[in-house]
C-alpha cells in the first residue's frame, strides 16, 4: 500500500529521472576516458616470395600436353616422337612473321635511336636534321595507323556488342517458349485426366503443385519484363534480364524435378497404364535435359555480356591510348626537330639517351612476344607424340606436343580457382612428403595446367600438373605429397602486415604514429605476400611506425 501510494506523488518520479540521468553521464563519460591502445609495427625492407600450397597424392607419370600461347599455323617441328629433349629446347615453332616484323622494326628503331644519339653528341648537322625530319614524317605515319586502329576498335566494339545484346534477347525468348511447353507437360500430370492417380501420393503432389504455381509466377514476371528489353536496351537492362531467365529457369528445373519425383512413386494401375507413365517419363527427362542446356546457354550469354563487353571497351580504351601514345612520340619528334633546326641544347644528349632506352625496352617487349611462337620443353624427357603438321593452325586450346618427364612420377592436385591465375606452366616448386617428413624437399616444375574447371563441393577448381625434377629413390604412387609453387619474388622492396592497409572512400589508408600522434597515409600496394605480408610501393618510408590494431577505437 506503501509503494502504490509512493508511486503516485511527484516528487518520486522528479527524483528518479534526476538519478537516472547522473547514471547515464557517469557510464557515457566513462566509456569517453577509455584510452585507444595501438599494436604496432615497423616499415621493413626486405624480400617477398609468394607461394601458393595444393595438396595432391604422388602418381605415376602420364604424358605431359603442351599448348603454344598464341594460336597461329605450325612453321616448324624439331623434334620427332621418341626424340630425348632437355629442358628448354625447341620443340616447335609458329609462324611469327608479324611477330619478326615487330622485332625487326623495334630493332631498326634502336638503331635510330643509336644514331639519333651518337649525332647529338657530335652536334646537329644538315644530315641530323634531315634525319629528324624524316623521324616526324614516321611518327606522323605511325599515328595515322593507330588512329585508323583506333576507328576499326570503336566500329567493332559497337557491332560485336549488338551481337551479344541479340543473343541475349535470343535466349531469352527460346527460354520462355521452354518453359511454356515443359509447364504444359506438368499441367498434363498434375491437372490432367489422370491427376487422381497421383494424388494419393499427397506430399509429393503437394510439393510438384507449389513448385509448377511459383514457376508460373515467376514466368509470367519474365514474359512482362521481357517484351520491353531490345537492342537499343543498356547492357545492364539486358544482364538483368538474363539474370530473371535464369532464375526461372532453375524454377522451372525444380519444377521438373519434383514432378519426376511423383511420376517416380507412381505406379501403373487403372486408367494410368505403363505407357501413359513411361511416356511422361521420358516426356519430363526430355523438358529436364533441355531445361538444363538452357541454363548453360543462358549463363553464357549472361558471362559473355558482362566479360565481352568490358573487354571490347577495354580494346577501345587500348587503341585510344595506343593513339594518343604516337600522338605524343610525334609531339616529341617534332620538338626535337624545332631544337636542332635552333641550334644544340644542353639536355639533348639526356633527351636522346632516354630515346634509345625507350627504343630498347620496345624491342624487348618485341623479343618477349616473339617467344610466344615458340614451344619449348619445361624439363628432361621423351617425345612421345606431335598432334600436327607443318602447315596445320594450331589453337591454344590443343596440345601440340606431348611428352614424358624423365621422372617415372608426378603430382596431380586441384588448385582453387582464386589461385589459378598467379600459376603458370614452368613454375618451381618444392615438394615434401607425409611418408619422408617435412625435412626432406624434393625439387620439381610445374608442368601441366588443365584449361577447363572442376567443379567440387560447388567450388571451382583446376587440374594442375607438377613433375619432379630426378628420379627419387623411395618415393612411391600414392604417397601424400605437399606442393609449394613460388608464384612470385620481390626483391629489396618496402612490406608491412598486410592488416595495416584499410580502405577508405576508395583508397588504400595506412594509419601511423607520428610523434604518438595517429595520422592517415594514403598508399600504394604491390604483391600480396605470404606470411600476411604486403609491398608498399608508395606513401611510407623504411622505418616508420604503422598501426596494426587498435583497441577501444575505431
Amino acid at each position: 500500500m506503501f509503494l502504490k501510494n509512493l508511486l503516485k506523488k511527484k516528487w518520486f518520479w522528479f527524483l528518479a529521472v534526476i538519478i537516472l540521468i547522473v547514471i547515464v553521464f557517469m557510464v557515457k563519460g566513462s566509456g569517453q576516458n577509455k584510452k585507444e591502445e595501438y599494436l604496432t609495427d615497423t616499415v621493413k625492407r626486405g624480400n617477398l616470395v609468394q607461394t601458393v600450397s595444393a595438396t595432391g597424392k604422388v602418381e605415376s607419370a602420364s604424358e605431359t600436353n603442351l599448348n603454344f600461347k598464341v594460336a597461329g599455323r605450325l612453321q616448324k617441328i624439331a623434334v620427332k616422337a621418341g626424340d630425348e629433349v632437355k629442358s628448354g629446347q625447341l620443340l616447335a615453332s609458329l609462324s611469327s612473321a608479324q611477330a619478326q616484323s615487330a622485332v625487326l622494326k623495334a630493332q631498326a628503331e634502336v638503331a635510330a635511336a643509336e644514331a639519333d644519339l651518337a649525332e647529338t653528341q657530335a652536334g646537329s648537322s644538315a644530315e641530323a636534321i634531315n634525319v629528324t625530319e624524316k623521324k616526324v614524317a614516321s611518327a606522323q605515319a605511325d599515328l595515322n595507323v593507330k588512329l585508323t586502329a583506333w576507328e576499326q576498335a570503336k566500329t567493332e566494339r559497337d557491332q560485336n556488342v549488338l551481337s551479344l545484346k541479340e543473343q541475349a534477347l535470343n535466349k531469352t525468348g527460346e527460354s520462355i517458349f521452354l518453359a511454356k511447353e515443359s509447364l504444359n507437360d506438368v499441367d498434363e500430370i498434375i491437372d490432367g485426366d489422370y491427376q487422381n492417380s497421383f494424388k494419393v501420393y499427397t506430399f509429393t503432389y503437394t510439393a510438384a503443385g507449389q513448385n509448377y504455381d511459383q514457376t508460373i509466377l515467376t514466368l509470367a514476371d519474365l514474359e512482362k519484363s521481357y517484351p520491353s528489353r531490345s537492342l537499343a536496351s543498356q547492357t545492364e537492362e539486358l544482364i538483368a534480364l538474363l539474370e530473371q531467365t535464369d532464375a526461372t529457369l532453375k524454377k522451372l528445373d525444380a519444377t521438373l524435378s519434383k514432378t519426376f519425383d511423383l511420376l517416380q512413386k507412381a505406379t501403373a494401375g487403372g486408367d494410368l497404364t505403363s505407357t501413359i507413365l513411361d511416356t511422361y517419363k521420358s516426356n519430363i527427362t526430355t523438358d529436364q535435359t533441355n531445361t538444363a542446356a538452357k541454363i548453360v546457354a543462358v549463363q553464357t550469354a549472361k558471362s559473355n555480356l558482362q566479360i565481352k563487353t568490358v573487354e571490347y571497351e577495354n580494346s577501345v580504351s587500348t587503341a585510344e591510348k595506343d593513339a594518343e601514345k604516337y600522338r605524343q612520340a610525334l609531339l616529341v619528334s617534332q620538338a626535337e626537330l624545332d631544337l636542332e633546326k635552333a641550334g644544340p641544347r644542353d639536355f639533348e644528349i639526356a633527351s636522346s639517351e632516354a630515346n634509345l632506352k625507350k627504343a630498347q625496352a620496345n624491342l624487348a617487349a618485341a623479343l618477349a612476344d616473339l617467344a610466344d611462337y615458340s614451344l619449348k620443353s619445361p624439363v628432361d624427357g621423351i617425345i612421345s607424340k606431335i598432334n600436327f603438321e607443318i602447315g596445320e593452325y594450331v589453337p591454344t586450346s590443343e596440345t601440340a606436343v606431348a611428352m614424358f618427364g624423365k621422372s617415372n612420377l608426378e603430382i596431380k592436385v586441384d588448385a582453387p580457382e582464386s589461385d589459378i591465375a598467379k600459376i603458370k606452366v614452368g613454375d618451381l616448386t618444392e615438394i615434401t612428403l607425409d611418408a619422408f617428413g617435412d625435412e626432406r624437399i624434393f625439387k620439381g616444375h610445374l608442368t601441366f595446367i588443365d584449361p577447363s574447371e572442376t567443379i567440387i563441393n560447388d567450388v571451382v577448381y583446376y587440374k594442375v600438373k607438377v613433375t619432379f625434377d630426378a628420379q627419387e629413390e623411395g618415393v612411391k604412387p600414392g604417397m601424400t605429397a605437399n606442393v609449394t609453387v613460388t608464384t612470385a619474388v620481390r626483391e629489396n622492396v618496402l612490406f608491412i602486415p598486410a592488416r595495416s592497409v584499410i580502405e577508405k572512400d576508395g583508397k588504400r589508408i595506412v594509419r601511423i604514429l607520428e610523434n604518438g600522434q595517429k595520422q592517415e597515409r594514403e598508399v600504394t600496394t604491390g604483391l600480396r605476400a605470404d606470411d600476411g605480408l604486403i609491398e608498399i610501393l608508395s606513401g611510407l618510408n623504411e622505418g616508420e611506425t604503422v598501426i596494426t590494431f587498435i583497441k577501444n577505437g575505431k
